[in-house]
């Protein structure tokens, strides 16, 4: 795969030419150590880590009707994109593999771009700004990344920080997601899964599930705001930390339950419950609702 060009007192020359189908790949390019690193990848696995070398390392093992996989630099970036031959959703002609595990290692301050049609996504110690989606496969990302946004048509999609401040906008249509570990602001959504956070200090949080349940743990910042919606499931909130705030709850089939502050009350005229309270100085606001499903506020 590797062809090596010497002439007697010239430059030696190392050539990454095309991966052939069928085959094991191994190439590295000098990278920049905070470049942009960009990955197209049909179907198959996708695998990248966070080094402290100043390089970009593509092992691959492709499928028989994969035509290419690129690997070439253009100033700060590095674009990894795998051809397939007759395209048909990530298979080639007939029954053969057009798939391609990818596992890459990057500069750990690298920003990362990741689009896939059919494939497992793993992320791991690559701290620049990440775009990450997915049609169909799960999402598994364990960074410090300041500024994060991953979509899974159809999957899971589990982010862990490392305790930092991030910018966090994280969806699933098809999935559960969960979130641990990083303070800031979060945006989580799942049409059809449940929501699942366990986070620091935030300034704004907005979680969404169409059909799942919502769990979040917390602690709210001076100011933070917080809205938590499902149409048909659960919705728990725990705080740590100061609680002053606003407070607006209400439930159209399900029990309201708050472990600090008043009671719930019934709807007068139509089912369900309401809840509308201030806690100390107000500075915080809270809104949670569901259509079907219960509620519960805790400290």
């Amino acid at each position: 795969m590797n062809r090596t060009i010497a002439r007697a007192g010239l430059l030696v020359a190392v050539l990454a030419g095309p991966a052939s189908a069928d085959e094991d790949y191994h190439e590295r390019l000098d990278a920049a150590p905070d470049g942009l690193v960009q990955i197209e990848n049909v179907a198959g696995e996708i695998e990248v880590r966070g080094t402290d070398a100043s390089e970009v390392e593509v092992s691959a093992r492709l499928g028989e009707a994969v035509e290419e996989l690129i690997f070439e630099r253009d100033g700060d970036r590095i674009l990894i994109k795998v051809e397939v031959r007759g395209g048909n959703g990530g298979w080639g002609w007939g029954s053969r593999d057009g798939s391609a595990e990818l596992q890459v290692s990057v500069p750990e301050a690298s920003d990362l771009r990741i689009e896939a049609v059919s494939s497992d996504i793993s992320v791991f110690a690559v701290n620049g700004r990440l775009g990450i989606e997915s049609v169909s496969g799960d999402i598994e990302i364990a960074s410090a990344s300041p500024a994060l946004e991953a979509t899974s048509m159809s999957g899971d999609v589990e982010f862990e920080g490392d305790g930092q401040t991030a910018d966090a906008e994280i969806t699933s249509v098809s999935g559960d997601v969960t979130i641990r570990d990083i303070g800031g602001e979060v945006h989580a959504t799942s049409v059809s899964g449940s929501v699942e956070l366990s986070l620091g200090e935030v300034s704004r949080l907005r979680a969404q599930s169409t059909s799942g349940d919502l769990s979040a743990r917390v602690r709210l910042l001076a100011d933070a705001r917080v809205e938590l919606e499902t149409v048909s499931g659960e919705i728990e909130l725990e705080l740590g930390g100061a609680r002053d705030g606003d407070y607006e709850l209400s439930t159209f089939s399900g029990d309201l339950d708050n472990c600090f502050g008043p009671r719930a009350e019934r709807r007068r005229y139509s089912p369900g419950r309401d809840l509308k309270f201030r806690e100390g100085d107000g500075e915080r606001d809270v809104r949670i609702s569901t259509m079907s499903g219960s509620i519960t506020l805790c400290d």
